[in-house]
C-alpha cells in the first residue's frame, strides 16, 4: 500500500474526529437523538435486515451481496456503509475497503457519537496495512539476499573446483547459475535455473527443453514458490525437472 495513501487515510480519520467534536458542540444533544432516530429507521431497510439475518446464520456471502447491492442503489445511506465496513473488518479481509466505508459513514454522518471509536479503528487498520506492506518488503529483500548468496556460493564452488582441478559437478552437483546448468557427462536428475530479466516459464521451457509446452512441468516442480505461471521474477532459482 502506498505510504501517501496510508497518511491520507490517517489524516482523514483524525480530521473526522475533530469535525465530530465541533459538530457536537455546535449542535448539542438533540443531534444524538436525531442520529438514533435516523439509524433506527435505516435499520429497518429490508436489505440491511436481510444482511443481518444472513450474518446470524453464518452466511457472509449473502450478507455481502445484500450490502453491496444496497450501496449501489443507495450510496448515501450511512448505516449501509457502516455495516459493510464492520463485515469486512470482522472477517479480516480487504482492510482498505473497510477503511473506505468507515470513512464514508463518518462523512455522511459526522454528528454520530460512535465516530470517535470509528476513527480509532481506522487508524489501527491503516497501521496494520502499513505493517503488512513492510513485512512483504522485508520478505522480498530477504529472498533477494538469499538469491545473491546462492549465486556467490556457486561462484566460490566453481573457483574452488578450478583450483583443485576438478569439475563443479564433482564437488556439489549442479548449482544455481545465471542460466541453465548444463551437466557434463550423464545428465543430473535435477537441474536449477536462475531466472533472468524478461524470462517467462514458456521461454525457459523452450530454452531448456526445446519445447515451450514443458512450462507446466517447471511450474509444478516449483509450486512452493510460484503462485501462478506468471509469478516469476529475476534472480529466482527454479528447479528444472529432468
Amino acid at each position: 500500500m502506498d505510504d501517501r495513501l496510508i497518511r491520507g487515510l490517517l489524516w482523514r480519520a483524525r480530521f473526522g474526529g475533530c469535525l465530530l467534536v465541533g459538530a457536537m458542540l455546535l449542535m448539542g444533544g438533540g443531534c444524538r437523538r436525531d442520529v438514533a432516530t435516523l439509524e433506527q429507521a435505516e435499520r429497518q431497510h429490508p436489505d440491511l435486515a436481510a444482511a443481518r439475518e444472513a450474518l446470524s446464520r453464518g452466511d457472509r456471502e449473502e450478507a455481502e451481496r445484500r450490502l453491496t447491492a444496497l450501496l449501489r442503489r443507495a450510496p448515501e445511506m450511512p448505516l449501509a456503509h457502516l455495516q459493510y465496513a464492520r463485515l469486512l473488518d470482522e472477517a479480516g479481509e480487504r482492510p482498505l475497503m473497510a477503511i473506505y466505508h468507515y470513512l464514508r459513514y463518518q462523512e455522511l454522518r459526522p454528528e454520530a457519537e460512535k465516530n470517535e471509536v470509528i476513527a480509532r479503528r481506522v487508524r489501527q487498520l491503516a497501521g496494520e496495512v502499513g505493517g503488512a506492506r513492510n513485512l512483504r518488503t522485508r520478505l522480498e529483500e530477504a529472498e533477494a539476499r538469499i538469491a545473491a548468496l546462492e549465486a556467490e556460493k556457486a561462484q566460490l564452488m566453481e573457483t574452488l573446483a578450478k583450483i583443485q582441478g576438478r569439475s563443479l559437478e564433482t564437488l556439489a552437483g549442479p548449482s544455481p547459475s545465471a542460466g541453465p546448468v548444463l551437466p557434463r557427462g550423464s545428465p543430473p536428475l535435477v537441474r536449477y535455473y536462475r531466472v533472468q530479466p524478461g524470462d517467462t516459464l514458456l521461454r525457459i521451457a523452450e530454452r531448456l527443453y526445446g519445447d515451450s509446452g514443458q512450462a507446466s512441468r517447471i511450474f509444478e516442480a516449483n509450486r512452493s514458490q510460484l503462485k501462478n505461471m506468471d509469478a516469476i521474477r529475476a534472480g529466482q532459482v527454479l528447479v528444472i525437472p529432468p
